[in-house]
């Protein structure tokens, strides 16, 4: 016994009795031990409004998720649409590969494996530590209190380009979200339909 929660893109000019049917089929095939039955009025359609974006349309239509209260609305499918890159998108991605790659030459050389010595303290719980197997089994971890065994220096360096990382790709998201957008005016309109059964 579980619970499914689809979504379906249809033209605007769809019937919504052959979506109905669609569902009711689907429905049908996948809950037959429960019953196999979709309500017709269980899918409620808005036309008042068009979302920008699928994501937008997805966005409204999670709130009523886990509740069998199933909704239909407008949205402008870009999709369909080959978005151009911009200038400022390709100079963010290279960016972001550059801070990855620095990222991971940061971890690599501030590994514990790096050290000198055979044995390293833990700064938290006081143990000593073999260097080797302990790289081996838990990376850059005390197996004992979980501690990070890296020098605070590079604990730091590391963050920060994470945070640069993090930084970088929502403002990449928000750049390709403008973009589609921007495209989205020239976009034909769809439904997106959410339907929810038993199964």
């Amino acid at each position: 016994m579980g619970h499914a929660i689809n979504y379906a893109v249809y033209e605007r000019n769809v019937s919504r009795k052959a979506v109905l049917a669609e569902i009711q089929e689907e429905v049908m095939h996948e809950d037959w031990q429960e019953g196999g039955w979709y309500p017709d009025s269980q899918l409620k359609w808005h036309e008042d409004h068009v979302f920008e974006t699928r994501e937008d349309a997805e966005r409204f239509l999670e709130r009523y998720e886990g509740e069998y209260d199933d909704h239909a609305v407008l949205f402008r499918n870009t999709d369909r649409i080959t978005l151009k890159k911009s200038a400022e998108e390709t100079k963010l991605e290279e960016r972001l590969n550059r801070l990855k790659a620095e990222l991971s030459a940061i971890e690599g050389g501030a590994a514990i494996s790096n050290r000198k010595s055979a044995f390293i303290g833990c700064p938290s719980c006081g143990s000593k530590l073999e260097r080797v197997g302990l790289y081996r089994k838990f990376g850059n971890v005390c197996p004992i209190c979980s501690t990070d065994l890296r020098s605070k220096t590079d604990r730091n360096r590391v963050a920060a380009k994470k945070k640069g990382i993090r930084e970088t790709e929502k403002r990449l998201e928000q750049k390709r979200y403008e973009m589609k957008v921007k495209a989205s005016r020239s976009a034909p309109i769809c439904w997106l339909v959410k339907y929810e059964y038993h199964v």
